[in-house]
C-alpha cells in the first residue's frame, strides 16, 4: 500500500542476532518485630508516671521465651537482653514454668523522654537535678496477664545500645513506690568488636531500576519505514506474533532513501539498543551495482492495523507490570533503608546493667541547672491567657528534658544564651510549642516575660517540631 508521507523499504533478512535481557527477581525481607500493647500499669506507678499525650506513648516490643531456658534477645537497636534460665517467680514466689512474655522499650532521646511521661530529675542532699540520659529502658514480666518477677539469685543482664561514649554516667532504678530514682552505682561502657555490614543502596541488585515499557507507534504516522522479514522467530520473543514487522528509522546519518524495490544486503545484524530501551540497533552491508557500503541506523519497532491494536494490549499489560515493579522497587528501597538504619543505631557502645528486678532503668549524669528564673504568662496568638499546667524545656545541648510543674510553682528556668525550645501542657491534654527561633526573639531580662504559643491539635506536627529542632542548626 502506498502512502503519501512515506514509501517502503523491502529489506529480506535471513539472520538476526538479538542479545538476551536477564533480569532478577528479589525477595524482599519483612521485619519480624512486633509492637506490643502497652503494660497495664498499677495505680501508683500511673500517678507517678504521667505521659503527656493522652493515648501516646513509647511502644513496648513482647518477646516469648521459655523460662526454662537461658535466653539472649537482641533488640531493633542492637540492645542484647541476657536471660538465665528459670530466672522468674509468681507474686507467690512459685517458679515460673513454660513461656513468658517479656516487654521491653527504650527511651533514647528528648522527644521519648517527654512523651513516655517518665520523670527525669534526681534528688540528692535536698538539691534537684536534671538528668542528661545516655539511654533508659523499661523491661517487664508477664504471664496469663499478671506480672511476673525475678526469682532470688537470679539477675537479668542488659547490654543497653548507647550513641554516647563518655563514662560520666550511672545507672538508676526507678522506685515507683518511693516515687525517686535510686542510684546503682557507675555505667560501665563496653565497646564491641562488631564489624558493621556494609548496605550499599546503590550497588545492591534488589534496585536495579525496572525500565518502562516502550508505548508502540502507529506506522500511518511514519515517514521512514523498513519492513522486515525475519525467518526465526525465537529471536525476538517481544515481537513474536505480529504478521508484519515494521520499523521506523530513527538516525539514519542521512543514508536513508525511499525506494520501492528490495534493495539487496548482506551481513546483518540488528541489537537492543543500551542506551534507548526499546529501540535497536540495525547494521548491514548495502549492495548496489558498482558499489557497496555498511549502514548503522536506530530503529524501533511500528505498527499498523491489527498488529498496532495487539501491540498496543500487550504494552497495556506490561506498564501494569512495570509500575507493580516500580513500587515493589520502592518498598525495597525503604526496607533496605530501614535495615542500614537499624545496622547503624546498633551502635559499637553498650551501657552494661544487672536487672534483679523488673521496671525501668536509666544510664544518667545529673547536672544542676542554674538558669535564670522566670515568672511567664502564657498567651495564645490573640493574646489571651493560657493557664498552663506543665512545660517542658528541650535544650539541644543535654540529651534529656527539664519539666516544670507549674502547678506548684509559677517559675521556669530559661537559657536565653542556648537553643531552646518549649513544650506547655493545659487543661491535661491540650499541647502548646514554641519554636527555638520564636523563643530567641523573646526579652528575657525581666523576672516576668509573656510568651505566645502555638497550639498544636495533632500531636505529630509537634514531634516533628521537636526532632527537628535538634537535627537543625537555629543559631545562624
Amino acid at each position: 500500500m502506498e502512502r503519501k508521507l512515506k514509501k517502503s523499504v523491502t529489506i529480506i533478512i535471513a539472520t538476526v542476532v538479538f542479545a538476551a535481557i536477564f533480569f532478577l527477581k528479589c525477595g524482599r525481607t519483612e521485619p519480624q518485630n512486633q509492637s506490643a500493647s502497652k503494660f497495664i500499669q498499677n495505680k501508683t506507678r500511673e500517678s507517678f508516671i504521667s505521659p503527656p499525650i493522652h493515648g501516646e506513648d513509647i511502644a513496648y516490643t513482647s518477646y516469648q521465651i521459655k523460662s526454662g531456658k537461658k535466653t539472649v534477645l537482641t533488640h531493633t537497636t542492637g540492645s542484647r537482653i541476657h536471660i538465665p534460665a528459670d530466672a522468674f517467680v509468681d507474686e507467690n514466689g512459685k517458679p515460673i514454668k513454660g513461656k513468658v512474655t517479656i516487654k521491653y522499650r527504650e527511651m533514647h532521646n528528648a522527644w521519648d523522654f517527654f512523651v513516655s511521661g517518665i520523670p527525669m530529675t534526681y534528688a540528692k542532699d535536698s538539691v534537684k537535678y536534671h538528668f542528661e540520659s545516655a539511654g533508659m529502658f523499661d523491661i517487664q514480666g508477664i504471664v496469663d496477664g499478671k506480672q511476673v518477677y525475678i526469682a532470688p539469685g537470679k539477675t537479668l543482664k542488659i547490654d543497653l545500645a548507647s550513641q554516647n561514649r563518655a563514662n560520666r554516667f550511672n545507672n538508676y532504678y526507678l522506685d515507683t513506690i518511693s516515687k525517686r530514682w535510686l542510684e546503682l552505682g557507675k555505667n560501665i561502657v563496653l565497646i564491641s568488636q562488631r564489624k558493621e555490614i556494609e548496605c550499599d543502596t546503590t550497588k545492591s541488585s534488589l534496585l536495579k531500576v525496572p525500565v518502562a515499557p516502550l508505548e508502540p507507534f502507529n506506522a500511518d504516522s511514519v515517514v521512514k519505514i523498513l519492513e522486515l522479514r525475519v525467518i526465526d522467530r525465537k529471536d525476538f520473543p517481544e515481537l513474536d506474533g505480529f504478521e508484519n514487522l515494521k520499523f521506523e528509522v530513527i538516525e539514519d546519518h542521512g543514508q536513508y532513501k525511499s525506494e520501492k524495490e528490495p534493495i539487496n544486503c548482506a551481513l546483518p545484524k540488528i541489537t537492543p539498543s543500551e542506551s534507548k530501551p526499546g529501540y535497536y540497533n540495525l547494521s548491514m552491508m548495502m549492495l548496489k551495482k558498482n558499489k557497496s557500503f555498511w549502514i548503522n541506523w536506530l530503529v524501533r519497532p511500528a505498527f499498523e492495523g491489527n498488529d498496532y491494536a495487539k501491540a498496543m494490549s500487550i504494552y497495556q499489560d506490561q506498564l501494569r507490570k512495570y509500575k507493580e515493579s516500580l513500587k515493589r522497587q520502592e518498598e525495597q528501597r525503604i526496607e533496605m533503608e530501614r535495615a542500614k538504619k537499624r545496622e547503624n543505631t546498633m551502635a559499637q557502645v553498650y551501657r552494661a546493667l544487672e536487672v534483679t528486678k523488673f521496671g525501668i532503668y536509666n544510664c544518667d549524669n545529673p547536672l544542676l541547672i542554674e538558669w535564670p528564673s522566670i515568672s511567664p504568662v502564657f498567651i495564645t496568638k490573640n493574646g489571651e491567657k493560657i493557664m498552663m499546667q506543665q512545660i517542658t524545656v528541650f535544650d539541644k545541648s543535654i540529651n534529656g528534658i527539664i519539666r516544670y510543674e507549674l502547678s506548684n510553682n509559677n517559675k521556669i528556668q530559661i537559657n536565653p544564651k542556648s537553643d531552646q525550645m518549649i513544650i506547655g501542657v493545659a487543661n491535661d491534654t491540650v499541647l502548646y510549642g514554641l519554636k527555638a527561633d520564636k523563643m530567641q526573639q523573646l526579652n528575657f531580662t525581666t523576672s516576668t516575660c509573656k510568651i505566645s504559643m502555638e497550639r498544636f491539635n495533632d500531636h505529630s506536627l509537634l514531634e516533628k517540631m521537636a526532632r527537628d529542632f535538634f537535627v537543625s542548626n537555629t543559631k545562624q
